[in-house]
């Protein structure tokens, strides 16, 4: 076994703190503000040759650009994949992507450094300490790799969910954005330390950051909207050509590290391209864009219902368990909302006793079915670390939504509508 072969087991990392009805903080989010935190500490370092002027800028950019960074990251993210979390304003704190966190942050950092006229050389010296902040951001990621059999291979967490993908495990990209991100502000700290123009660091930066993140795409598990490429991808491609229109503008040579460094990153993200096997992107798996598992559970009285006899119209499936306070919360607004539309509603007990699940259906009066996963089979095939969570699956079979945490009547409405409900 070798050393990194212990590490990936760590990922996912699990969430760290889930709060009353749901308004909790993710583990990314926590990860990304300690990125940040351990930035803002080791930036003066890199600041001690600049003028008193300078630094002052700095100090009246910092905070700002913190916050517009992580306003851009949330609204751009709401305003793509829209979670309700608006009403509820501690789940501003849960970040669902990861590439539109990273776009949102840039656009909102981006536009406090063109409103404070930050000098380059200041920019210059942001570059190691942004490498620094993304790479423990990244170790909280929330997203799996796609299957490998590399001795480093993350296992799968879900049980019976290892034999979606027939594979020995996971590419564990945590590790792989971790290790990019820190080579990439190391790369940024020794061309400071050698003699360059201004700006040259923060294009050179920029010219490496899109095409990393555009070659670790391909070891993500995220499928393909257009050309084979995801959208994530396609933004770091329109990224990379922004700096390049800039290095072009310039007309001024890049140092010999930037240029191996760009270069070997280009060839590699060829090889991948050109290598993919499309056909792989079709494996089920309980994330936003893939085809939805495939089970069987029985219902009350015991009989068998099949996920698939449901394809062709849309498909609301509720993980529960009658000992949960927030699924309680939630199930007379599920119930009003599978009476009134008449949408495909399934709840799915997990791990009780059929006769416990009966009695308290019963008690209650609720009409939408319920489904018993006794083993907590297919709970685990779908992921299910905190209940109650809500897949939303469309017509053709595809997972569109996932909601963690009690659902209200407008958010099921909403979800319902998105996917074609009517």
């Amino acid at each position: 076994m070798t050393p990194l072969a212990l590490l990936p087991p760590l990922f996912p990392l699990p969430d760290f703190v889930t709060l009353y009805r749901s308004l909790g903080v993710q583990t990314f989010a926590l990860t990304l503000l300690a990125g940040l935190l351990l930035a803002y500490l080791t930036l003066p370092l890199f600041l001690r040759d600049l003028s008193s002027e300078e630094r002052r800028a700095w100090e009246e950019a910092s905070f700002w650009m913190a916050l517009f960074a992580f306003l851009g990251a949330r609204l751009l993210e709401q305003v793509v994949q829209p979670d309700m979390a608006l009403l509820r304003p501690l789940t501003w704190f849960r970040f669902g992507g990861y590439s539109l966190s990273f776009a949102g942050a840039l656009l909102g950092a981006l536009a406090v450094a063109l409103w404070k006229r930050l000098s380059l050389r200041l920019l210059d010296r942001l570059m190691p300490a942004l490498g620094l902040a993304l790479a423990v951001g990244a170790l909280g990621l929330p997203g799996v790799g796609k299957p490998t059999s590399l001795p480093w291979a993350m296992a799968l967490k879900g049980g019976t969910g290892a034999a979606l993908i027939g594979s020995q495990g996971l590419h564990p990209i945590q590790l792989y954005f971790f290790l990019g991100y820190l080579l990439l502000g190391l790369g940024a700290a020794y061309l400071l330390r050698r003699p360059h123009r201004p700006g040259e660091v923060t294009l050179t930066f920029f010219l490496l950051l899109f095409p990393l993140r555009f070659v670790l795409g391909f070891f993500v598990f995220t499928p393909p909207v257009l050309g084979g490429l995801t959208w994530t991808q396609w933004g770091d491609l329109m990224g990379f050509a922004v700096a390049f229109a800039v290095f072009l503008w310039e007309r001024k040579p890049l140092s010999r590290f930037a240029l191996g460094s760009l270069g070997l990153l280009l060839l590699v993200g060829a090889f991948l391209f050109f290598s993919a096997d499309p056909a792989k992107e079709t494996v089920s798996l309980p994330l936003p864009g893939f085809p939805a598992p495939a089970f069987t559970l029985p219902d009350l009285e015991g009989k068998p219902q099949d996920l698939q006899s449901w394809r062709g119209e849309p498909v609301i499936l509720n993980f529960w368990a009658t000992w949960c306070p927030p699924c309680q919360w939630e199930m007379p607004a599920i119930d009003a909302f599978h009476k009134e539309t008449g949408a495909r509603v399934v709840g799915i007990d997990m791990q009780e006793h059929p006769l416990k699940v009966r009695d308290y259906i019963q008690a209650r009066g609720f009409t939408y079915p319920i489904l018993l996963d006794e083993k907590g089979d297919v709970s685990r095939l779908y992921w299910v670390r905190n209940i109650p969570t809500t897949f939303v699956v469309d017509g053709q079979g595809i997972i569109r939504y996932v909601h963690q945490g009690p659902i209200t009547y407008p958010e099921l409405m909403k979800y319902w509508e998105a996917v074609g409900g009517r």
